[in-house]
């Protein structure tokens, strides 16, 4: 199951993830390495960590309508 999700992924992503997936510098032999390795380059820890803040501290901006904050809302959900 391993090869065959290996060999598929690179048809879910676009031109430059695919190749930047394609220039890793070493051979992936698992899922579990691959899904590592595409985590770690695409979504660094920095990054998680502050769309989570983002997310946990979200508040209603000043003069803001609730379906502006709603709206900015869901799209940092989306990018999370």
């Amino acid at each position: 199951m391993d090869i065959v999700l290996i060999k598929m992924f690179p048809f879910s992503l676009r031109d430059k993830e695919s190749h930047s997936l394609r220039t890793l510098g070493r051979p992936i032999s698992t899922w579990e390495e691959l899904r590592h390795a595409f985590l770690k380059k695409f979504f660094p820890i920095r990054k998680t960590n502050a769309l989570r803040r983002a997310s946990t501290t979200f508040t209603l901006q000043s003069g803001e309508q609730f379906h502006e904050a709603w709206e900015r809302f869901n799209e940092l959900l989306r990018k999370c």
